[in-house]
């Protein structure tokens, strides 16, 4: 995977490039995995804004489903699993 670029806010069209996927795809994934994928922000203009932890998100769904080929309902499991990990160490 190529480096995350240095900037605080992204837009999908910048995730998309980084991932190399389809805006779509990720419109999708945001729909599907949207409580999983923590907050998105709106920029004054209304435009979705997402966070470098959101772009690692899209990064992990991308690998759960294209890399280790889980389905998307495996792949909630595998993101909510890890989500209680995180809270269980603190």
């Amino acid at each position: 995977m190529k480096q995350l670029p240095k900037q605080v806010w992204f837009r999908i069209g910048d995730i998309a490039r980084w991932l190399d996927e389809t805006t779509p795809t990720l419109r999708w994934w945001e729909q599907e995995f949207g409580g999983l994928l923590g907050r998105v922000e709106r920029s004054r203009s209304g435009q979705r804004v997402f966070s470098r932890h959101n772009a690692v998100k899209f990064a992990v769904i991308q690998e759960l489903l294209r890399v280790e080929l889980y389905t998307v309902e495996g792949a909630k499991r595998q993101l909510r699993l890890a989500a209680e990990r995180e809270r269980q160490i603190g």
